[in-house]
């Protein structure tokens, strides 16, 4: 019991620590990962079940628990890409009651924006948050990670998701789904629990 005690200060002391260090970066623009996951977790439902096809996401300031109000994390245990929209998808169908958000980079929506039309067709009030660096970011990552020419060259071929720009709120509301682009961080965590209020209607 006394251990029991001792690791739960060290948890909540760690959290706090984490999210004063997101809010140090609160006025950042572009909205900085740290305080974009932070305003997630104040903002978005308790019993969430996140989807996650983000591996530089901030997950780590989200309310992660075994509680009745904790939310559950949902990602792949390799590194393939592809599997977040239809992951969200089977999500909201396997547990209907629960508020399901899907957290994933611009380039992972690239592989299956298809999986829109069916959130949809199928009435799934999925919450779609689409982390927007117009990169596929973690192929850039591992080809660095890996060294060689790219790495040496600091260039990255056909990793850059500009030029021109996606505009993912119009590729959504073209399959039915309404959004909002969210660029001030002043602007966040209105469009969040406009987002959550949405999924509870």
């Amino acid at each position: 019991q006394k251990r029991k005690m001792a690791l739960a200060a060290q948890s909540r002391e760690r959290a706090a620590k984490q999210a004063a260090n997101a809010v140090k970066y609160s006025k950042d623009n572009p909205i900085h990962p740290l305080y974009l996951g932070h305003a997630m977790a104040r903002n978005l439902a308790a019993n969430t079940m996140l989807v996650s096809e983000n591996f530089r996401a901030s997950d780590h300031l989200m309310p992660f628990g075994y509680g009745d109000n904790d939310w559950s994390l949902v990602r792949t245990a390799g590194g393939s890409l592809g599997y977040g929209v239809g992951g969200a998808v089977g999500a909201q169908l396997g547990a209907p009651d629960r508020p399901v958000v899907l957290s994933i980079g611009d380039g992972g929506v690239m592989y299956s924006s298809a999986g829109f039309w069916s959130m949809a067709r199928y009435s799934l009030p999925i919450l779609t948050v689409v982390w927007n660096n117009m990169n596929y970011q973690t192929v850039r990552t591992n080809f660095a990670a890996w060294g060689g020419n790219m790495k040496d060259q600091n260039k990255y071929p056909e990793t850059f998701l500009g030029d021109p720009a996606i505009d993912f709120v119009m590729l959504a509301k073209s399959q039915g789904i309404e959004g909002a682009h969210v660029n001030e961080p002043g602007e966040l965590e209105a469009a969040l629990k406009r987002g959550a209020a949405a999924q509870a209607a």
